[in-house]
């Protein structure tokens, strides 16, 4: 069995299996097997971590491949919703904004440091958390017409919002500080 291998990478694969259905699911209005297929891989993204350490099972490729598959989900999710008119494209677009500056931080550090690894920040841990309860909520608002739903909807928007310009700065800070450092500023 290849090194690589291992229940936590597996479940990780899972989760990248079920996009496309899940995408199709939102797509022809299948709102019960949308909800459980998005709640189902956003609990698979914190068993997989804290199994891999439980298991002692923690690998290079599920550390590259952990934060790929998130970040993919978020995007089809956030994509296929705002497609649907259930999500503003704004949110969308700040999110795809903050992932993209973390990228370019992260490709930048790789070229000009002796960086490697680059674990999440508390802050991107709960900007994840805080997508993962919205995408739940919003599929949750497909299901029902109940008005505290929808008011839930509206606070976590701005919450996500919030939560992604703030782990955006703070991964900016941090990147801003090791480039000075490597600079000798």
């Amino acid at each position: 069995m290849p090194q690589w291998w291992s229940i936590p990478n597996a479940l990780t694969i899972l989760r990248l299996g079920c996009i496309p259905f899940l995408v199709r699911a939102v797509l022809d209005e299948r709102h019960a097997l949308a909800l459980g297929l998005f709640f189902a891989a956003a609990v698979t993204d914190g068993v997989d971590g804290w199994l891999a350490r439980r298991l002692n099972q923690v690998t290079a490729a599920g550390a590259y491949l952990d934060p790929v598959a998130d970040k993919i989900l978020m995007g089809a999710v956030y994509i296929v919703l705002a497609v649907t008119g259930r999500a503003p494209w704004w949110l969308v677009g700040l999110i795809f904004g903050r992932d993209a500056l973390i990228l370019l931080g992260a490709g930048l550090m790789l070229l000009v440091g002796k960086v490697r690894r680059f674990p999440p920040s508390i802050w991107g841990k709960l900007s994840t958390l805080s997508q993962s309860v919205l995408g739940v909520s919003l599929l949750i608002r497909n299901l029902t017409s109940a008005a505290f739903v929808d008011w839930f909807c509206s606070i976590m928007i701005w919450v996500v919002a919030a939560a992604a310009v703030w782990s955006g700065v703070q991964y900016a800070w941090a990147g801003g500080r090791y480039m000075m450092k490597k600079e000798g500023l």
